[in-house]
């Protein structure tokens, strides 16, 4: 092959889920620029429940190594927003 090698390109993600998830119709104001410029995908974690306080709020199981509460567990569903632009995240975050 010619020509230098491909370097790796880094991508910085996060799980999003309530009103940042890019098909939230809440009408949140800030729904629309925490998605703009990010590539989405569908995602969920188990594992986890989401409760109610003034945000809404991802809380993992404490499983340990108990297999029942594994098997049991619950399922956030949410999206995966990434982007390769080091400083486009940064400012997403802020």
């Amino acid at each position: 092959m010619e020509g230098a090698p491909n370097e790796m390109s880094t991508t910085f993600g996060v799980f999003c889920y309530g009103s940042l998830r890019p098909d939230d119709d809440s009408g949140m104001p800030w729904t629309k620029d925490a998605v703009l410029l990010m590539k989405a995908q569908p995602a969920s974690i188990s594992g986890a429940k989401l409760y109610e306080d003034t945000y809404a709020s991802l809380v993992f199981d404490n499983c340990g190594d108990d297999d029942t509460c594994k098997r049991t567990s619950s399922i956030v569903i949410g999206w995966v927003l990434t982007c390769s632009d080091p400083a486009l995240f940064q400012r997403k975050l802020e």
